[in-house]
């Protein structure tokens, strides 16, 4: 999961893929699971 080309300043070359700026959307897949995580752990610890 590399993402899509990107030509925004803060795309991230890859450099074992190829040398083309990609969208980090590993980056959106991380926080969305430290959400998971975050709301997993308040709902086992309040009830």
């Amino acid at each position: 999961m590399i993402g899509h080309v990107s030509d925004k300043p803060w795309a991230f070359i890859f450099r074992k893929i190829d040398d083309i700026p990609r969208y980090a959307a590993q980056l959106h897949e991380a926080i969305a699971y430290f959400i998971v995580f975050f709301l997993v752990y308040l709902k086992k610890n309040t009830i």
